[in-house]
């Protein structure tokens, strides 16, 4: 069967992972803000450039400005899939761009700190149902071959997003007299927002969508199948197999029946285990520590050297998309295992033996960083957002991807607020060493019942699930090795 991608399909991608920048921004705008919004100036001791009366944060309402955005991004990820079952993927992602930039909004007024958390919930909201839809828009709409690279943009665009956030945080310093302070930064992400709120309004809707809903709305989806493949694709046989998946569909919302299917009950299971072992990798532990490390390294302004490790992120990002329908998704998962592993054990040696050492080895901890934050570009951070719509059947696929991000933004509140207690507990050493144990069983975990999708249908996926299962099988059953 030839399946080619049209243009469409990488204009619809582009205007959908517009969201993508968004929550990057989103995420990356604590850092940056919190040095001119902080009554406290802990980078300077000079504060007479900037109007004070702009900063109203304490350091524990810094800390809380921070963290609301994972509290949004809870409920935004628990609501987003129901929404875009029901509107459609094209019109959720549509009206998903306007609380975003509502909550940007909002901040930019704040008189006082229950305003600016009240915004980064709003902002959270948005980014959570946008993480909860984009992807699968995205997957339903592309063909096996640019599946990989079109999924894995997510996190590139998100990784962008991160990047410009620390790239205007270093106007946000005294270097530069406090050019751009916390409020014109939180008006930065209204711009693409507000763009893929537009773009989408021009872009089809997802043709496995359209499907399930084929007596309920008037769009044909053989007619947008058509604006998504070229000439040379063999429509009707692609379009039968959709129809397929989608034939036992009844409603909108998941029965315990459909729940305890193989290819169902294993793709969620598997959707679940992926975004806690990506949180749990310890990728806000490692973003959170960066800026000491790099003091401790020697550079004389963190905002700078925050830009640049963001940036080499952003490379290993787009590196992993590259390669990702090359080498296939095990492999980059284990690949990105291995990385933590070794980096956060050799940072725990580091900070156990090594940090009062006098010796030359100041730069084991930047290495460290990079190693990390690369291996976590190119495997545990774009794929698991690829894997769970690809894994997951199109009438399941609300249902898990909604409750899978919720799940993945519960992993990261838990991460980020148990993190001085463990450090208090165990020492910092022994924390990095703890999260290494985690990144190690994650890579069992890929060995063992990660199936690879590189390549393959969505039938062909399914397959894989059902196979050695008794047709009829009502009963719970134990999650078995899933071999590539």
């Amino acid at each position: 069967m030839v399946v080619e991608a049209s243009s469409n399909v990488y204009l619809a991608t582009a205007a959908a992972f517009l969201g993508a920048i968004s929550v990057g921004i989103g995420l990356g705008y604590t850092s940056p803000a919190l040095i001119t919004l902080q009554k406290v100036d802990h980078y300077s001791n000079n504060t007479s450039t900037l109007i004070n009366s702009d900063r109203i944060a304490s350091k524990r309402e810094a800390f809380f400005i921070g963290a609301s955005l994972t509290i949004g991004a809870f409920f935004g990820s628990l609501f987003g899939g129901p929404i875009s079952q029901i509107l459609g993927r094209r019109k959720a992602l549509i009206l998903y761009g306007i609380p975003y930039a509502v909550g940007c909004a909002l901040i930019y007024v704040a008189e006082n700190v229950a305003i600016i958390i009240t915004g980064r919930v709003i902002v959270g909201l948005g980014s959570g149902m946008i993480c909860s839809t984009a992807p699968t828009y995205v997957v339903e709409i592309s063909t096996p071959k640019t599946r990989g690279f079109l999924g894995s943009c997510f996190q590139i665009c998100i990784t962008i997003g991160i990047f410009l956030m620390a790239l205007f945080g270093i106007f946000s310093n005294e270097q530069f007299d406090y050019i751009f302070t916390w409020r014109y930064l939180a008006l930065i992400g209204v711009l693409p927002s507000l763009g893929l709120s537009a773009t989408m309004l021009l872009m089809p809707e997802s043709p496995s969508w359209l499907i399930l809903k084929k007596f309920r709305i008037n769009e044909e989806p053989e007619k947008t199948l058509a604006k998504l493949r070229t000439a040379k694709s063999d429509l009707e046989t692609e379009l039968k197999e959709l129809k397929e998946q989608t034939s036992l569909v009844k409603s909108n919302l998941l029965s315990f029946t459909e729940l305890k299917k193989p290819e169902v009950w294993k793709s969620f299971t598997l959707s679940l285990a992926l975004m806690f072992f990506q949180q749990f990798s310890g990728i806000n532990i490692v973003i959170f520590f960066q800026t000491q490390v790099l003091k401790e390294a020697g550079f004389s302004s963190p905002a700078i050297g925050t830009a640049i490790s963001c940036f080499a992120q952003l490379i290993f990002t787009a590196l992993g998309a590259y390669i990702m329908d090359k080498l296939g998704r095990r492999k980059l998962l284990l690949l990105s295992g291995c990385g933590h592993s070794l980096s956060l054990l050799v940072l725990g040696v580091y900070f156990r033996f090594l940090l009062n050492d006098n010796t030359k080895l100041t730069l084991v901890p930047v290495i460290c960083l990079v190693v990390y934050l690369a291996s976590y570009s190119i495997g545990w951070g774009p794929i698991p957002w690829l894997m769970i719509p690809e894994i997951t059947p199109s009438t399941a696929r609300s249902f898990v991807s909604s409750i899978a991000s919720s799940f993945n933004s519960i992993c990261a509140l838990i991460v980020s607020l148990s993190f001085d207690y463990i450090c208090e507990a165990l020492e910092i050493s022994k924390t990095f060493w703890l999260y290494t144990g985690f990144c190690v069983v994650s890579c069992i975990f890929t060995c063992l019942f990660l199936p690879e999708t590189k390549g393959k249908t969505f039938d062909d996926i399914l397959k894989s699930f059902r196979k050695n299962e008794p047709e009829n099988r009502s009963e719970s059953v134990q999650l078995e090795p899933l071999k590539q």
